[in-house]
């Protein structure tokens, strides 16, 4: 018998153990012939590639969930969001912001006056009044005002999805981005901001967002693609220039007056959010249909098991439909 074991999920990257045979990954996290080092060379175990996203996901459960008590628990931030003119969020761990991605947000909040940063209050086990002070402080330090961070109440996944749409924009951490919490936000319409860095853990963003095909492409009604930008870059400079010109309107290149830029923006995420919607709830085979996931990576488990056998060992597998795209 053969039984070969699958390195999936709980680490991002090799695990660089010579008993690990496979590791599932798609062609934006581990491009095999793109901006990386030859991940086939790089990895210990033999890469198998899905189509689509690596990423497998199951919402019903919590969107199902009807509205309880932990929903109160959202009144307080919303007040604190309702005087902003664009709500940027990051609801990762604090453990993933480091100085650069900070430096990068407090550069965006310079230049989207009336924007606030809404981040997620650290866990129980950690000093979390001692964090926020921190981050505060840091934020002073760039000269943004300490207010203009809000920190979300942590609550349970139904309420944590629901509250998604009280923000205009996720910005993404740089050197470990968001994974989960990205979906997180995904599912919950709001749309994220991601840099294609130069790892595993740097690139899953992208990952996620290539099934939102819709945003690069001129939207169904025949508007113009620069409603619907691309959320994937390749710079630092690319990402504050576009967080800006998405919060601001500043997307045609002329002048307008504020009001109408602030009202332009609004639309501009509000046709983003509709189109994230119809992507990932009415499109079979996207980043949340987990039967169809399922599927692929049952037939990935198959493809395994027939090249063992007729090879004689493990070999790198790419499944149908695993084409590196535009990444």
């Amino acid at each position: 018998f053969f039984f070969f074991k699958v390195n999936y999920l709980i680490f991002p990257g090799t695990s660089g153990a010579p008993w690990i045979d496979f590791l599932l990954c798609d062609a934006a996290v581990l491009p095999p012939d793109g901006p990386l080092a030859n991940p086939k060379h790089a990895y210990s175990e033999k890469l198998v590639y899905l189509s689509g996203s690596y990423q497998v996901n199951y919402y019903e459960r919590h969107l199902a969930s009807p509205p309880g008590e932990s929903e109160q628990k959202l009144k307080k931030p919303e007040a604190s969001l309702s005087g902003a003119t664009f709500v940027f969020a990051n609801f990762n761990k604090a453990d993933k912001i480091e100085p650069l991605a900070f430096g990068a947000w407090m550069a965006i909040l310079t230049r989207v006056p009336s924007s606030v940063l809404w981040l997620l209050r650290p866990g129980k086990r950690s000093d979390s009044e001692a964090i926020m002070a921190n981050l505060r402080r840091e934020a002073g330090a760039r000269g943004v005002s300490p207010d203009r961070l809000v920190f979300a109440e942590r609550v349970d996944k139904a309420t944590h999805l629901r509250r998604q749409k009280h923000a205009s924009l996720f910005l993404d951490t740089f050197f470990y981005g968001a994974h989960s919490t990205a979906t997180d936000a995904l599912r919950g319409g709001l749309p994220v901001l991601t840099v294609m860095g130069d790892s595993f853990a740097r690139r899953v963003g992208g990952s996620l967002l290539r099934a939102a095909k819709r945003l690069d492409s001129a939207n169904a009604s025949g508007g113009p693609a620069l409603l619907a930008p691309t959320l994937v870059v390749h710079s630092l400079r690319e990402f504050q220039d576009l967080a800006v010109r998405l919060a601001t309107g500043r997307l045609q290149g002329r002048p307008q007056g504020v009001e109408r830029r602030r009202e332009r923006a609004g639309v501009v995420i509000g046709r983003i959010k509709h189109e994230l919607s119809r992507d990932f709830t009415q499109e079979a085979g996207g980043l949340f249909d987990t039967a169809s996931f399922t599927r692929k990576a049952e037939a990935a488990y198959e493809a395994v098991w027939e090249v063992h056998a007729k090879a004689g060992g493990a070999m790198h597998i790419a499944m149908g439909g695993s084409s590196q795209g535009d990444f």
